[in-house]
């Protein structure tokens, strides 16, 4: 799959309300942020939501990873600095699996907050996630906080049409609603240990009218 940084920085405003979204959510759980936190932002992309955590968090130490070297190049120019770093790491392989380099980043000292924006949908496996997030996040104390995007693509395809059928099984393999969100909350609640889950339903909106969309592509 190719990933273009300038495509996303095109519509990037369809992301960052929902990513202002998630840090007022966190700064009502009685956060200080002006202490030294520890963020990481999964599936940061190209680094706009990540600046805003850098914004939000002006003591914090914040981390983005991202399985797209073009994405983290795009990041790490524009907005890496003394408290912020970019790091390519694929997230849908098991934690042991992962760059020694970025598991170093955890060894010592684990994190106190995750940040996902529009990202997770692209995670395969959530148990395997979950355990890397069980392996990364403070017990007990540790705060997750993402949203994910579903799409039901599974209504818009044809079950005659072989071709599509075949192209959502090789490609996408996705779930219907409801194995997509049981999967997420057991491998949250299974692998990642995490005992409080809440979970809020909402629309995603779009900025720009469809053919801004088209002509970006």
């Amino acid at each position: 799959m190719e990933f273009d940084p300038s495509k996303y920085s095109k519509t990037s405003f369809d992301s960052l309300g929902p990513a202002t979204k998630l840090i007022r959510i966190i700064q009502k759980q009685n956060i200080d942020v002006n202490q030294p936190l520890r963020i990481v932002d999964l599936g940061c992309g190209p680094g706009n939501s990540t600046q805003l955590l850098t914004e939000s968090f002006p003591r914090s130490t914040i981390i983005g990873l991202d399985v797209a070297p073009e994405m983290i190049e795009h990041a790490q120019k524009n907005y890496s600095n003394e408290r912020c770093n970019f790091y390519v790491q694929d997230l849908n392989v098991p934690f042991d699996e992962w760059k020694s380099t970025i598991r170093d980043l955890f060894r010592t000292k684990t994190v106190d907050i995750i940040f996902s924006n529009y990202a997770l949908q692209w995670i395969f496996d959530p148990f395997i996630l979950g355990d890397s997030i069980r392996r990364i996040l403070t017990p007990k104390t540790g705060l997750l906080v993402a949203n994910i995007l579903y799409s039901d693509i599974l209504s818009v395809v044809d079950p005659n049409d072989q071709r599509e059928c075949s192209m959502l099984e090789q490609y996408l393999r996705f779930p219907n609603e409801q194995q997509f969100i049981s999967n997420w909350i057991f491998g949250l609640k299974n692998r990642a240990h995490l005992n409080d889950i809440w979970i809020h339903y909402w629309q995603p909106r779009s900025v720009y009218p469809e053919r801004y969309y088209n002509e970006c592509m």
